[in-house]
């Protein structure tokens, strides 16, 4: 994020991009939210898919939530059996 506000450019990483668009909603940075979610619209997993989801509709990004749909609808029967192991454990 200080990469960001002190040169106005941001180096993406996989790992840490969700919490990188979380502080920037957080601190209204609105250039850094709108680049984070073009981002990750490539970057949409089965194993992230629900956290991205919930992130996209408390921001407001339309687009990266749609994405989302579609990856969930595509695994749906994965993404049912990780709810439910999750569940259980």
């Amino acid at each position: 994020m200080l990469e960001f506000i002190y040169l106005d450019q941001v180096t993406h990483d996989p790992e840490i991009t969700v919490d990188l668009l979380e502080l920037a909603d957080k601190y209204s940075l609105f250039q850094l939210v709108v680049d984070c979610g073009e981002y990750l619209l490539n970057k949409v997993t089965l194993e992230n898919v629900i956290r991205i989801t919930q992130l996209a509709e408390r921001i407001g990004l339309k687009e990266l939530q749609q994405k989302t749909v579609e990856v969930m609808k595509e695994n749906i029967d994965s993404l049912l059996k990780v709810m439910n192991i999750n569940k259980i454990s």
